[in-house]
Order: structure tokens, then C-alpha cells, then sequence
């Protein structure tokens, strides 16, 4: 779903991609290449409609907080 979301494409482009692209793999947490889908493309919008609009924001604020937890990225600075 982070990476769908990232690259802004479709659910179907997003399961394709993620079969052509051992770096997708890699991130989600793959060892070796998959040649499978690893969900069907429906999956995704099932999971996006049962999380509703706040659970998909509070999904991507704990990959935030956990990404600068670990130092990965920078915290935004708030605005003033």
C-alpha cells in the first residue's frame, strides 16, 4: 500500500510492478524474486475501504514516526 501510494498508480499497475521489480521486493521484505502476484489487485482496495480514510492515516503516521524513529528520514518541521 506505501508503495502504491508513493507512486501514485493503480492497484493492478502496483501488484504488476511489484512482480517485475526485486528492489519493490526487497522492501517488502522478500530474500529472492518472486514471479507470483503476491495479492490480487482487489486486495488492495478491499483493504483501503474496511481501514476507511483514518485508519490509512494513521497506517502511514506510524510508518512515519517508525522511519524517523529509526533515522531514516528527517521529522518535518511543523509550520509556523
Amino acid at each position: 500500500m506505501l508503495l502504491h501510494q508513493m507512486y501514485k498508480m493503480s492497484d493492478e499497475e502496483a501488484v504488476y510492478k511489484w512482480v517485475e521489480n526485486p528492489y519493490w521486493q526487497l522492501f517488502c521484505g522478500y530474500d529472492y524474486l518472486q514471479w507470483k502476484f503476491p495479492i490480487h489487485p482487489t486486495t488492495l482496495t478491499k483493504w483501503r475501504q474496511r481501514l476507511g480514510s483514518e485508519g490509512i492515516g494513521s497506517v502511514f503516521e506510524k510508518i512515519a514516526k517508525a522511519a524517523a524513529d529509526c533515522g531514516m528520514v528527517q521529522p518535518k518541521a511543523s509550520p509556523r
